[in-house]
């Protein structure tokens, strides 16, 4: 489980390992005001966090970072390698989810998805990436 927003930068997320003999906490480290919209784990236990920022000064922003399955244990602060960063520039919305599946020829393709709200000023954007190893 991952905390969607911390009160500032110098917060940074919290995680938690969740399992039979309890939870133990870890940390993300919280970089240019984003805040946790969904994660996923790969096949190989590495872990894809979506963050998306919106305010007034940025206006609307994804990134997607890319956590070693082995180096999420209890007590870590974790950054993460930036797999994709994008703004208004390209085709996004107010992303919200992610999944992860390989396909026929073993690549990992991941899949993001935008919600309108029902709102005129969104739109429902469904994205295809394939992870390049």
């Amino acid at each position: 489980a991952i905390a969607e927003s911390a009160p500032s930068d110098a917060h940074g997320l919290a995680g938690y390992i969740i399992g039979p003999e309890g939870s133990k906490a870890f940390k993300i480290k919280r970089r240019d005001r984003f805040d946790a919209t969904d994660a996923v784990f790969l096949a190989n236990g590495d872990l894809v966090l979506m963050e998306r920022r919106f305010n007034l000064r940025d206006l609307i922003g994804l990134r997607l970072r890319r956590f070693k399955g082995a180096d999420i244990t209890p007590g870590a602060v974790l950054d993460g390698e930036v797999l994709l960063e994008a703004d208004f520039d390209f085709q996004i919305d107010n992303m919200e989810a992610i999944s992860a599946h390989q396909n026929e020829a073993g690549d990992t393709i991941l899949t993001l998805l935008s919600d309108n709200n029902r709102s005129i000023l969104q739109r429902t954007v469904f994205l295809r990436f394939r992870l390049e190893e």
